[in-house]
């Protein structure tokens, strides 16, 4: 439903840009910063790691969860934002 909609793109192009503004995030972290529910992070990070985008930097505690979680980090690789988006 979000990707015939639209909105999963939406949701993709703000993680993708949180992750730029500041690398090493959780996605926990990520959802907090942007206002987007806790979730939504958690399945668009992933597709954009598919896509070449991001990737998956060390494990740490997350200020939001307190738990042991990925970070992510930009690539400077995969499609462009005209293409992916």
């Amino acid at each position: 439903m979000a990707e015939a909609t639209g909105t999963a793109s939406g949701q993709r192009a703000v993680c993708m840009a949180e992750v730029i503004r500041l690398p090493g995030q959780t996605a926990a972290e990520i959802a907090v910063a942007v206002g987007l529910e806790r979730h939504v992070p958690s399945r668009r990070l992933p597709e954009l790691r598919d896509d070449g985008r991001v990737l998956n930097g060390s494990r740490r505690v997350c200020r939001v969860t307190g738990n042991r979680s990925m970070t992510w980090e930009p690539t400077g690789r995969g499609k462009t934002q005209q293409t992916m988006f």
